[in-house]
């Protein structure tokens, strides 16, 4: 072999350390004051952490139920309210409804009191009379018996009919003539005798627009517009 500063080359590795494996759990010695130190202030760390967490879940609960409770009871409260007006309503309605049927109670003639006023409006001759009634079969008996009446008065029906209307409340008279003149007597008579038989009605009305010897009638169960 050839002499000379040539050799077998040196390893590139040969220069450098090689480097530590990290220590592990196992690898302490737990028996050293000062690891067993670090490990309890690792513990310690971790338990503060997780107790900070805790605290801070256990205060969003507290928010949330709250939050939730409010706004059951709101609206329990809101609905409890629309129950009373509704309930108001109805009762408004039902009372509405007990008033007109003990009005219309007395919506009604016997033979005798028919007799008696007929005998009363037969004097006033010459009358003609317009009857119109809201549909409604509470109100068919009562018109029945007006019919009967003014028959038996001998006036003459030129109008009896049935309105769908629904804008008529009570019985109202009318009669022909202004409002400042006091009501022709055959309208005064026949007012008279109605309210002697227990009839609840409104008092006579004057309409210019019907003849003096003309008597117009409505009858109706529902309020007026």
């Amino acid at each position: 072999m050839e002499g000379g500063n040539r050799g077998f080359p040196a390893s590139r590795y040969s220069n450098q350390k090689v480097p530590k494996s990290t220590p592990t759990v196992a690898d302490m010695d737990l028996n050293n004051l000062e690891t067993l130190s670090r490990i309890s202030g690792w513990a310690q760390g971790i338990v503060i952490g997780l107790i900070i967490v805790l605290a801070i879940a256990q205060a969003s609960k507290y928010f949330i139920d709250r939050r939730l409770s409010d706004l059951k009871e709101s609206r329990d409260r809101a609905s409890q309210q629309k129950i009373l007006v509704l309930q108001s309503v109805v009762d408004s309605q039902q009372l509405a409804i007990k008033n007109v049927d003990e009005r219309t109670k007395t919506w009604r003639l016997t033979d005798d009191q028919i007799a008696k006023m007929a005998t009363v409006l037969r004097k006033h001759k010459d009358i003609k009379v317009r009857i119109i009634a809201e549909s409604s079969p509470d109100l068919e008996p009562f018109t029945r018996q007006l019919e009967r009446l003014f028959n038996e008065a001998q006036w003459t029906i030129v109008e009896s009919s049935i309105s769908f209307d629904k804008a008529y409340d009570g019985i109202s008279i009318f009669g022909g003539g202004k409002p400042e003149t006091d009501a022709p007597a055959f309208i005064a008579d026949l007012y008279r005798g109605l309210q002697h038989a227990g009839v609840q009605l409104e008092k006579p009305t004057a309409d210019s627009s019907l003849p003096l010897d003309v008597v117009g009638i409505q009858i109706g169960k529902s309020k007026r517009h």
